[in-house]
């Protein structure tokens, strides 16, 4: 299932990735999109500040726009 679809099937997908996250010794799972980039992981969205300006997974990587305007209004 994409991960741009949120609905209660698609979080198991999130707690299934984790567990075998946690089982191969990390602390959680990071999801890429269909071309291998990073898009979000279970229950949260990546990005990064550079000089202050923050850089995130474009709304094409499968990213829902309102995790990015989210972030923005923090």
């Amino acid at each position: 299932m994409p991960m741009r679809v949120k609905c209660n099937a698609n979080y198991n997908n999130g707690r299934l990735a984790t567990v075998q996250a946690e089982a191969d010794g990390y602390d959680t799972a990071i999801f890429l999109n269909s071309r291998g980039k990073v898009s979000e992981g279970p229950g949260m969205c990546f990005f990064i500040v550079r000089d202050g300006i923050p850089i995130t997974p474009s709304i094409s990587n499968d990213i829902l726009r309102v995790s990015l305007e989210t972030l923005f209004c923090i």
